[in-house]
Parts: structure tokens; C-alpha cells; sequence
């Protein structure tokens, strides 16, 4: 495998910064700290090395257990929408094959900090804050990428009679779609 930013080699620790410093700099940097931590992980001894718990995470699948990790980018920017506001930063986003089929993988590393939140509770605080400005554009977001990264649901052909079920505020309220008043 090879890791490389705007064409250059990255084959230890001094190169990566040098080429793919994390958005904090040398903040960031610092031992114990994800995006230095992070880096080791793949070239402390000098050249390129898939660490362990990816090899055991990879080959615990069967749709994933013959990849081929060929080619990885450090803090890469990914816009997996065209909408206004900060685009996807991977710490490292890199391509693959298994069996004939490609492969996309973006990693995000962790050290001393949590993870982001979980699908569920975005879309609630997307909600919230379309409810106390009236607008906001999380929710078309995740619906988003969930498009761009799922088959499709199959066809469901609505009844007159079918109920929609809004949640505001964590209390539900009914409204019969189609009904006559």
C-alpha cells in the first residue's frame, strides 16, 4: 500500500506531518494525541504498514476479508454533498479492491477524544435546530449520504388511508394523509 498527499511519498511520522498535517497543526501533534498516534499506527518502522486491528476488522467479513489496500490519503476532504458548510475531513480515506469489486474506506481516529454521534441523535439535533431557526439543512444531509451509500428501499405503494406519525418534541402527533376534514 502506499500513503500519499498532493503526490508526495509518505513513508514515516516526519512525513506526514510535513505533507498532511491534521486542520490543528502542531496542536495537534503531540504524543498520545489521535493524529500523531494515528500516523505511527501506519509508519513508524519507516515504511507503510496496515495495522493489525484493520487486518482483523477487514478479514472478519466476507465481503471485505480479500481486500487489497491500494492507495490511502491522509486528511482528505471528501464532499459527499453539494451543500454549504464544512465537507468530510478523513483522517486517512484510502481505495481498495476485494475480489474484482472497488473498495472506498475512510478511517477516523481516535485517541483521547469521542467519537461523533450516532446517526439517530443527528437527525434529532437537526431537527431541533429546525424547530428553533426555522430552518437548517441536516436532516437533507443524512438523507444524503444515506442515499449516495444505500440501495434504494423497495416500492411501497401508499394507501389513501395511511397514516403519517411526526415526532415533535419527543411527543407524537397524528395526521391521516388523504382524510377530508
Amino acid at each position: 500500500m502506499r500513503i500519499t498527499k498532493n503526490g508526495q511519498l509518505i513513508h514515516s511520522v516526519e512525513d506526514w506531518f510535513r505533507c498532511a498535517p491534521p486542520k490543528g497543526g502542531a496542536n495537534q501533534w503531540r504524543d498520545g494525541r489521535s493524529a500523531k498516534e494515528f500516523a505511527r499506527a501506519w509508519v513508524e518502522s519507516g515504511s507503510v504498514s496496515v495495522p493489525d486491528e484493520l487486518v482483523a476488522l477487514l478479514s472478519s467479513h466476507p465481503d471485505t476479508q480479500s481486500a487489497v489496500l491500494e492507495n490511502g490519503e491522509p486528511e482528505a476532504r471528501l464532499a459527499f454533498d453539494k451543500r454549504v458548510g464544512e465537507v468530510r475531513n478523513a483522517d486517512l480515506a484510502v481505495r481498495a479492491v476485494s475480489g474484482s469489486a472497488p473498495l472506498a474506506l475512510t478511517i477516523e481516529a481516535k485517541a483521547d477524544e469521542p467519537f461523533d454521534q450516532l446517526v439517530p441523535d443527528t437527525l434529532a439535533d437537526a431537527l431541533d435546530r429546525i424547530l428553533e431557526r426555522g430552518r437548517g439543512s441536516g436532516i437533507d444531509r443524512v438523507r444524503d449520504l444515506a442515499t449516495s451509500l444505500l440501495p434504494p428501499p423497495p416500492a411501497r405503494v401508499a394507501s389513501a388511508s395511511s397514516t403519517a406519525i411526526p415526532v415533535v418534541d419527543g411527543r407524537c402527533r397524528q395526521s391521516c394523509l388523504g382524510a377530508t376534514a
